[in-house]
């Protein structure tokens, strides 16, 4: 299963257009990584799906 794409970043910042980047993730490189469950990070993930439901 493929799991590579590109991302591509096209913005306006406050002096007009910005040049266009992109950048390649490969999903298969987090593959049997860490799961953390701690750390500010998570707890923004728990309190966004807290407001949810």
């Amino acid at each position: 299963m493929n799991q590579a794409y590109r991302f591509t970043v096209d913005a306006d910042g406050p002096l007009g257009a910005l040049e266009p980047i992109a950048y390649p993730i490969d999903l298969s490189d987090l593959k049997g990584g860490l799961v953390r469950t701690e750390g500010s990070l998570y707890k923004l993930t728990k309190a966004v799906e807290g407001l949810a439901q």
